[in-house]
């Protein structure tokens, strides 16, 4: 690896990739074909208006020959100046490239910790409690309940959830007994696709439900209730990890 002299103290990210670029004699389009992207994004890379991540940060240092000690001085500056790890600008950058959808998955998982951290350190030493959102929208166990609502409410539960819960949804309908009753609450871990076997919740057609994957049908564990397939729209929004029951709560 080679260092590139800095023209002037000040230089963010975007101006050091285009003087690195400039210096080692290849044009956007160029760049772009040794690391994988369209010359648009190199251009966009350029302008400030997106970052490479990690990956593609490691290709651009290669393809130009540079280290990370020139194309990441400002972050490292920003890191000693605000005591920020490099491991946390990272974490940054990946959150920053996520879609909306994403972000809320972060953001509800990250609420959760910070609210147990607070938690702790507001309550008694022999007071051990955890904080988890209840979304007020159901999952069918039937045919289907309207997603139309976002809104959520605390629970306070005296034992841990199991590892990975970010929320809780109620079940609405009999299409899960016996595995599951009307009323149940269930622990759910957010991730986007699902083995067969497993029991998740799932978006389709502006509908939630709760369901087994099973070779591309959404399976009722009641046999009254007919499999139902899946189509462009279904989305898998979580794995539930398990039944809240009384025994999270005081009694």
């Amino acid at each position: 690896m080679r260092y590139i002299k800095i023209r002037g103290d000040k230089m963010a990210f975007k101006d050091r990739l285009k003087q690195a670029r400039l210096e080692k004699g290849v044009t956007q389009e160029q760049l772009g074909e040794q690391i994988g992207v369209a010359k648009s994004t190199i251009t966009g890379y350029e302008k400030g208006n997106s970052e490479p991540d990690m990956l593609k940060m490691k290709k651009i240092m290669r393809a130009l020959n540079i280290d990370a000690n020139y194309l990441l001085q400002d972050e490292m500056k920003q890191s000693a100046d605000n005591n920020t790890s490099l491991e946390e600008l990272k974490l940054l950058k990946k959150y920053r490239v996520l879609d909306e959808r994403g972000k809320k998955i972060v953001n509800t998982v990250l609420n959760v910790e910070y609210e147990n951290y607070q938690s702790a350190q507001e309550e008694p030493d022999n007071v051990i409690s955890f904080h988890v959102p209840e979304y007020y929208q159901t999952v069918s166990a039937g045919g289907g309940d309207w997603n139309d609502d976002n809104a959520c409410e605390d629970l306070l539960l005296i034992k841990p959830p199991p590892k990975g819960t970010a929320f809780v949804v109620r079940v609405n309908g009999d299409s899960m007994e016996p595995t599951f009753q009307h009323g149940d609450r269930l622990f759910i871990r957010p991730q986007f696709t699902l083995e067969d076997g497993q029991i998740g919740i799932f978006v389709m057609d502006s509908c939630m439900y709760v369901k087994e994957l099973r070779k591309g049908h959404l399976i009722s564990h009641n046999p009254e209730y007919d499999p139902i397939p899946l189509n462009e729209s279904a989305r898998c929004q979580g794995r539930v990890l398990g039944v809240c029951d009384n025994s999270y709560f005081e009694k």
